[in-house]
């Protein structure tokens, strides 16, 4: 294990995380999350599908999300002047349209940048489309070339920043620092548990809604950036370190190691223990419900 470059995996992300924390700030609240639980479990189906690596699932979700929420922005910046309804719910209606060409897109595009031998290619690419359209119940005729203008203009749309750290790049880095790679059950468990927090995800922001986070002392970077629950979704440093601290409770470990585990958490995302092991229960509890 080389500690050195995996400390310096951690702080990029951390850099990563900051501006992160800007755009959330920044952010137009008039336009809500496009990642439904419907599109996360249809991304998942595909990826298994076709046999897509692991991280490929998590990048398709994030270059999905932004990418709709761009093109929304840029619709919506186009037309705010714009008195006559009509005319903005067809341009809305026409984007709603296209958004599972752009999903598979999307996915097209991850496999790419998750892997260079495996991905999916453009006959693939309208199977999944006919897949999509038969878990909908609908019918629809794709052509190649529909493919190919579609991904060129998601990555147009995102103005081709196509670097994520996705919450399996947190979860792997924090393990490795920790020295637990080499527990296969437990990257097992962390990553199931993760697949139905990204599902879940809803009811994890909604419960985490009902704590007052601000009677927990905040360490120096949650001060700077003005962390809040909402912003969780944002943090994938904090949310990687509770579904490890989840999974550990799986596998009956110490109560004295596990909070030791978290108190070498905590010092390494720079976020306080208790939120840490909160967010941990209320995801503990999401999943014994399932």
């Amino acid at each position: 294990m080389y500690i050195p470059r995996l400390m310096e995996r951690l702080e990029y992300i951390h850099h990563l995380r900051k501006e992160q924390y800007l755009c959330f700030r920044n952010q137009n609240h008039h336009f809500l999350p496009f990642v439904s639980s419907s599109v996360i479990k249809i991304v998942f189906v595909i990826t298994k599908k076709f046999g897509l690596n692991s991280n490929t699932k998590y990048i398709a979700l994030n270059l999905y999300d932004k990418c709709m929420k761009n093109q929304f922005q840029e619709i919506y910046k186009e037309n705010r002047n714009d008195k006559n309804f009509i005319q903005w719910k067809h341009l809305r209606n026409k984007i709603v349209n296209l958004s599972k060409i752009r999903l598979i897109s999307c996915i097209q595009l991850a496999s790419k940048l998750d892997s260079h031998s495996n991905f999916l290619r453009i006959s693939q690419g309208v199977i999944a489309l006919k897949l999509i359209d038969f878990l909908k119940n609908q019918q629809h005729e794709y052509f190649f070339e529909t493919l190919l203008f579609s991904e060129f203009s998601v990555c147009k749309v995102i103005s081709f920043q196509m670097l994520f750290i996705t919450p399996l790049d947190c979860i792997e880095v924090l393990m490795s620092i920790l020295n637990f790679q080499s527990i296969s059950e437990l990257r097992s468990i962390a990553l199931d548990i993760l697949d139905l927090v990204l599902i879940q995800s809803h009811q994890l922001l909604s419960k985490l809604q009902s704590f007052k986070f601000c009677s927990i002392p905040k360490s120096k970077s949650e001060r700077l950036h003005g962390t809040n629950s909402m912003a969780l979704e944002l943090d994938l440093l904090c949310l990687s370190s509770s579904i490890i601290v989840c999974a550990l409770s799986y596998l009956n470990i110490a109560q004295a190691m596990s909070l030791h585990i978290v108190e070498k958490l905590s010092l390494l995302i720079y976020t306080s223990s208790e939120k840490i092991i909160i967010i941990a229960y209320i995801i503990r509890s999401i999943v014994n419900s399932c």
